[in-house]
């Protein structure tokens, strides 16, 4: 008798079926009500192997200046079951060193997204905007987003930068 490949497969699937269903079954405890002795494996005991395998191209310096759109350069120091409170900050890096790795790669720019509110955000534009002061505006080196500005932060922020672009004084 001749068994054509579509055939086989069939066989093959079929059987495949049978025996996946008989081992979920063993594992939901067996048809006769007998769990499988058998632990599944923890997640943090999981470990794949990548199968995926490319070549990897380390660019130590960007050919164009870079800007970093996205970063966490500070964080709010205290939480309450895991939500930010208190205007108290903490830095990842003090600004002379950031600024060493950011002339190193050519990164031009870096956007801090977690700049803080109130005191702490005053604390962070100081911080920050001070480092290395550049002509123009954005703060120097740095962008920094934060929430509720008070007038005296805007003033140095934008009033100020702005002023100070475009030559003219300030009237208060």
């Amino acid at each position: 008798m001749r068994i054509s490949r579509r055939q086989l497969m069939e066989s093959l699937g079929i059987a495949a079926v049978a025996s996946g269903v008989r081992a979920v079954a063993d594992d939901a405890g067996g048809l006769h009500g007998k769990k499988s002795e058998q632990c599944p494996l923890a997640l943090s005991e999981f470990q794949p192997k990548s199968m995926l395998h490319v070549s990897q191209t380390r660019v130590e310096r960007a050919r164009f200046l870079v800007i970093d759109f996205h970063t966490h350069l500070s964080w709010i120091s205290g939480d309450h079951h895991g939500v930010s409170v208190g205007e108290e900050m903490t830095y990842l890096a003090p600004p002379a060193e950031l600024l060493s790795v950011m002339d190193r790669r050519n990164l031009r720019t870096m956007v801090n997204l977690t700049g803080g509110w109130g005191r702490g955000l005053e604390q962070t534009v100081e911080k920050y905007q001070k480092a290395e002061p550049a002509p123009t505006p954005p703060q120097g080196r740095w962008c920094i987003y934060g929430l509720g500005l008070p007038e005296d932060i805007l003033g140095k922020i934008y009033y100020e930068n702005a002023a100070r672009l475009l030559g003219i004084e300030l009237k208060v």
